[in-house]
């Protein structure tokens, strides 16, 4: 008799295990839901992060894997499941914040990072409310995992995007000097007697390696690899995409001696996706032989889980965390739409060419690094003796803050990348035109025995206003939160960039401005939007 009750209680005991874990996996959906709807657009806008849309789902499918292997039991010590439950709810109010933020701010590495981190926070906690710390230490790799589909911390972008351009192309540059087309380095650009080629940020690598970052750990924990094995799996990937990276720049470089600029435009793009599938191969097959040398011992393999390891989960708890998340959900809408009025954008446009100054086509690669949705540039005709250009980079519809670049792309940041010297930075150049002031920070650049002034200036879009160097260095931080606050939903802007060549003194610069800028920039009214 004994025995039949068992077999009869066996499956309900399997229909409870597997609905306290659609519980535990519902409240960890919960925390990470809104954190993901908000970065499903910067995967959108940013081309480094184009493979985070799938790393939820990668994530998903290593939980999955991690609960058919079984874990250890042993559970948490009585009495302590409030700590969980402590960690769960400071952590939902912390998504829910980080939600109002992200909302704008997609774009914000720093705001990424604090809403993971809330979300991750969460989520441990729930493993350790069900199942205490061996459950925490068996499910915590996935859940760590989704920091892959960040954007990485800005000064830790800007520390390997330095190295890898100018090691890339001094590498490029020797070795396409070898083969017989001679190459100079200036900055993070190699100069060829067909032209310049640039060693973008994409070109030198970034964008591929944080995709195969993601590889690397992805294939050694689906391996089940001891930690020395995924390590190998990670350098060999890391040094595959770096390899990989330098022959593109070598073959871009050679088929640009050899074919002119116009092979860049031909072979950009084909060689970039081929250095990614060659370097995901490579993942997927050293991987593959890495689980097939070094398994895991018995005394480190998994214990299954008995049934009654998984606690039944407040039920009433689940359902209010889903009304709030819901509730959250229509109070971030609501914010960004409470008392706003519409808003006539103001912005620039350049004049059409004349006589003196040319169209110049600016190349898709700048647009990409700088995120913005349009771009116009004028140069002056071979027939004029001044030499100079006028450009203006456009960022509309700006929700996901891509403008907010401009922050710190300015051209203390462009010109030496191109192999320019900084000169001085005289101060700033404020400029009347029609109903509008136009305020220009000046900065003075030695470039291969050249003197250019370069006048840079930033326009706020939606208030109608500049904002000068030193508006936009109280810090990025302030400016981002600040949105938030007066519930500003779009942060469209212009950057407006002239460049006079020549050994010119500053007030011979400035009154060039002074008489060609009327003359190039116009007003106009953009769409009408709430802000």
């Amino acid at each position: 008799m004994s025995s039949q009750i068992e077999t009869v209680a066996a499956p309900e005991r399997g229909r409870e295990v597997s609905a306290d874990r659609w519980s535990v996996g519902l409240l960890v959906a919960c925390l990470w839901g809104p954190i993901l709807w908000r970065l499903r657009e910067a995967w959108g806008a940013d081309p480094e992060l184009m493979h985070g849309v799938a790393v939820p789902f990668l994530a998903l499918y290593l939980a999955w894997q991690r609960a058919r292997v079984g874990e250890r039991t042993g559970g948490r010590k009585v009495g302590t499941a409030w700590i969980g439950i402590v960690v769960l709810i400071v952590s939902l109010v912390g998504c829910w914040a980080m939600a109002l933020v992200l909302e704008i701010n997609a774009l914000w590495p720093k705001a990424q990072w604090v809403g993971a981190g809330f979300a991750t926070a969460g989520s441990l906690g729930v493993l350790y409310w069900s199942g205490g710390w061996p459950r925490v230490r068996h499910y915590a790799f996935p859940v760590l995992f989704m920091f892959t589909a960040l954007s990485w911390p800005t000064f830790v972008r800007t520390a390997v995007v330095s190295v890898l351009t100018e090691s890339h192309a001094e590498m490029a540059a020797e070795i396409v000097s070898l083969l017989g087309y001679p190459a100079v380095v200036r900055g993070n650009v190699i100069e060829v007697a067909s032209g310049l080629v640039g060693v973008e940020q994409a070109c030198a690598g970034l964008r591929s390696l944080q995709a195969v970052w993601m590889f690397g750990l992805f294939f050694g924990e689906l391996h089940l690899l001891s930690v020395a094995g995924r390590l190998r799996v990670l350098a060999v990937v890391v040094i595959a995409a770096l390899v990989g990276n330098v022959m593109r720049t070598v073959f871009l470089t050679w088929r640009i001696g050899v074919e002119g600029l116009h092979a860049n435009e031909v072979w950009h793009d084909e060689a970039g996706m081929a250095v990614l599938i060659g370097t995901l191969v490579v993942a997927v097959v050293y991987a593959q032989w890495e689980a097939g040398r070094f398994t895991r011992s018995k005394a480190a393999a998994p214990i299954a889980a008995t049934p009654g390891a998984w606690p039944r989960v407040w039920r009433p708890a689940l359902l209010a965390v889903l009304l709030e998340t819901l509730l959250v959900e229509v109070a971030v809408r609501h914010w960004y739409e409470r008392g706003q009025d519409a808003v006539v954008t103001q912005r620039w446009e350049l004049c059409d060419p004349s006589a003196d100054w040319v169209a110049e086509a600016v190349h898709e690669t700048t647009r990409e690094i700088l995120l913005c949705t349009s771009a116009r540039q004028l140069q002056t005709s071979a027939s004029s003796r001044t030499a100079a250009l006028a450009a203006i980079f456009r960022w509309e519809n700006d929700q996901t803050a891509a403008s907010s670049l401009t922050n710190s792309h300015d051209p203390s940041v462009c010109m030496p990348a191109v192999g320019g010297r900084l000169l001085d930075q005289p101060g700033e150049v404020a400029l009347k035109l029609g109903a509008r002031e136009l305020i220009f920070d000046v900065y003075r650049f030695e470039t291969q025995g050249r003197v250019q002034t370069v006048f840079n200036a930033v326009w706020d879009a939606m208030r109608g206003e500049s904002m000068p160097r030193a508006q936009r260095g109280v810090t990025v931080e302030d400016e981002r939160l600040a949105r938030v606050w007066a519930s500003q939903r779009y942060a469209d802007r212009d950057r407006v960039v002239l460049v006079l060549e020549g050994d010119y003194s500053v007030p011979a610069a400035v009154a060039w401005l002074q008489r060609e800028a009327p003359r190039l920039l116009k007003p106009t009214v953009g769409k009408q939007r709430r802000g």
